[in-house]
C-alpha cells in the first residue's frame, strides 16, 4: 500500500507532467495576453496550494527587506507565484 508521502510525490509528478506537456504548450498556443494571464492566474493557484513554501518565500522576502506590513509579503510572494509561470510561459514563446 502506498504511503501518503508516495501518494503527494506521484501527485505532484503528475502536476508536472500535466503542467509542462499539456497546459503551458496549449496556452503558447493562445493570443499572448490571454496566455500570460492564465499563466498569472495558474501561480495564483500555485501560491494556494504551496502554503508551506509560499510561507518560507514570504519570511525570506521579510529577513531581506524588513520592517514592512506582512500583507505585503503576502502580496509580493502571490506576485512572486504568478511571475514565475509566466517566465515558464516564455520559453514556449521565446527559444
Amino acid at each position: 500500500m502506498l504511503r501518503s508521502k508516495e501518494v503527494a510525490e506521484r501527485l505532484n509528478l503528475w502536476d508536472l507532467r500535466l503542467k509542462y506537456r499539456v497546459l503551458f504548450p496549449a496556452l503558447s498556443r493562445l493570443p499572448r495576453y490571454v496566455s500570460y494571464r492564465l499563466a498569472s492566474l495558474y501561480g495564483r493557484g500555485e501560491f494556494r496550494r504551496n502554503e508551506e513554501m509560499a510561507t518560507q518565500i514570504a519570511h525570506q522576502m521579510r529577513r531581506a527587506i524588513p520592517g514592512l506590513e506582512d500583507r505585503a509579503y503576502q502580496e509580493w510572494t502571490r506576485y512572486f507565484y504568478a511571475m514565475q509561470q509566466r517566465e515558464i510561459l516564455d520559453t514556449w514563446y521565446y527559444p
